[in-house]
Formats: C-alpha cells, structure tokens, sequence
C-alpha cells in the first residue's frame, strides 16, 4: 500500500503538554509578536524536528534554531525563556545551519533539570512568522513525540 504524506501534517516536536502561546510567560511570545503559534511544556528531553526542511539559524546559545519547509513556510523553534543567559549551558545541539533535515530527526537535547534547577521556564516556543493563522486541537493537551496532528 502506497501512503502520500500530507503536506498539512506537523511531528510534535517533544513529549509534554502543549499549550496555547497565551499562557507563555514571555510578552513577546504571548503577543503573538513573533508569529502564531503554541508550546509546550516538555516531559522529554529530546527535541526532534517536526518537519522535512532546512536548518536556517541557529542561536550560538543553542536556544533556539529556525527552520525552512515546505512552499516557503518557516518556523522558529526557541527553548526556555531567558534561557539565552545560560550562554549554551544545558543544550547540545544536533544539526548544523544549512543542514537538510527529515521530520523525526534529533535536533535538540536539552539538560531539562539543569534549566530548571538553575530558575528558568523550560517551556518549548513553537512560532511560525509567516503565518497568520493554524487549525490546533482544543489546548492545553498531552501530546507525545513525534506524534502527527495537522495545523494548516
């Protein structure tokens, strides 16, 4: 039997509970400023990418990383807020800028004690800049990695 992937499905990107950007304690997020989007609050430490596409920027802290797919849509991927201060410590990062990336690959491990023993909000910010609206499930909701759900 022959499968064809849709091309409105998304990979959660890390176990936990995911939440609306309304409930983010960063006003940027929360705004909606940087995009439309959701978070979640991670049970997991292994972030994998929700998508086929292309590693555009990485933050030198590790943080947070963008990502480009399909039809030219793109994605911002940030962990933790002010977790920037940490200068990289409690991230190892799996990709390098430019690199080709299928949806389940490693992208991200995070030392989430470690964020949160030293006072930081571990949550996970996924915002989508170029995007003025997505179809998500009724939030707040468990989800588990590389579980699928469609959000355009």
């Amino acid at each position: 039997m022959f499968f064809k992937k849709k091309k409105n499905t998304f990979m959660i990107p890390v176990s936990g509970e995911m939440i609306p950007l309304s409930m983010v304690n960063d006003e940027t997020f929360r705004s909606g400023m940087m995009g439309c989007g959701f978070a979640i609050k991670p049970s997991s430490q292994n972030i994998v990418s929700p998508v086929d596409g292309t590693i555009k920027m990485i933050f030198p802290t590790g943080h947070a990383m963008g990502i480009s797919f399909q039809d030219g849509k793109e994605m911002l991927i940030h962990v933790g807020i002010d977790t920037v201060e940490l200068q990289g410590q409690g991230f190892q990062v799996m990709v390098k800028q430019d690199q080709k990336i299928s949806a389940g690959d490693s992208l991200l491990q995070i030392d989430l004690p470690f964020i949160e023993e030293k006072g930081y909000d571990s949550v996970i910010i996924i915002v989508f800049p170029n995007e003025s609206e997505l179809h998500l499930p009724q939030l707040p909701k468990q989800v588990t990695c590389k579980e699928t759900i469609t959000i355009f």
